[in-house]
């Protein structure tokens, strides 16, 4: 072989490792890019939860004192309930016992 040809194989193997040296160099810092978004956004994340965890504690307790406080009003309504149903129940086996077949 010829140095022109020997000169021209260097010259495309360097090409190529230049540019694959420089597609690894742009992958790293979309990658490092990319890092950074997902910490900020984990940072966002982190924020909104620690800003809504009074509100969401505010709520649990509303809704635990509103389940004490009608806990008298259900149980009078289920009493309710049933003495509705054992008033159907008699009036049920009334209406089988006078109707006869």
């Amino acid at each position: 072989m010829a140095i022109m040809e020997w000169i021209t194989i260097i010259g495309i193997v360097v090409a190529n490792a230049v540019t694959l040296f420089i597609f690894f160099i742009n992958m790293n810092i979309k990658i490092a890019e990319i890092n950074q978004r997902y910490i900020s956004l984990q940072k966002e994340v982190t924020e909104h939860k620690s800003d809504n965890k009074e509100t969401f504690n505010k709520i649990e307790s509303l809704l635990t004192e509103n389940k004490r406080d009608n806990k008298e009003d259900h149980g009078k309504f289920f009493d309710k309930l049933e003495t509705i149903s054992i008033q159907l129940s008699n009036a049920t086996k009334t209406i089988i016992s006078n109707n006869p077949k």
